[in-house]
């Protein structure tokens, strides 16, 4: 059995991120500021994929987008009680896997 968690998980305490459309948003107009992409470069600027293709497309590497998303969040983001909950069901063997 696998536990499938969607989007949204990550959002309560003490976690904190936010939706990837909000980091997409911030990337791309970064992105635009540093002259990576053209304003008009990516047609949904709030989807990450999107955003991570266009910036392929244009520099053939997804370095700078990477490069402008807040990573040291991500490395450092607290659990909150749901990934607490997932982590305890993996190792009582209720379940196989956790998907996000």
């Amino acid at each position: 059995m696998a536990l499938v968690l969607g989007a949204g998980c990550s959002l309560e305490s003490p976690t904190d991120l936010q939706l990837a459309s909000v980091y997409s948003e911030s990337a791309h107009a970064q992105l635009v500021l540093d002259h990576v992409i053209q304003d008009d470069g990516c047609s949904t600027p709030s989807d990450l994929s999107a955003l991570a293709s266009a910036v392929y497309s244009a520099t053939g590497s997804q370095v700078d987008l990477v490069r402008r998303l807040p990573r040291n969040d991500f490395r450092m983001a607290r659990p909150n009680s749901g990934y607490l909950i997932a982590a305890a069901l993996l190792r009582e063997g209720v379940i196989n896997a956790v998907l996000t």
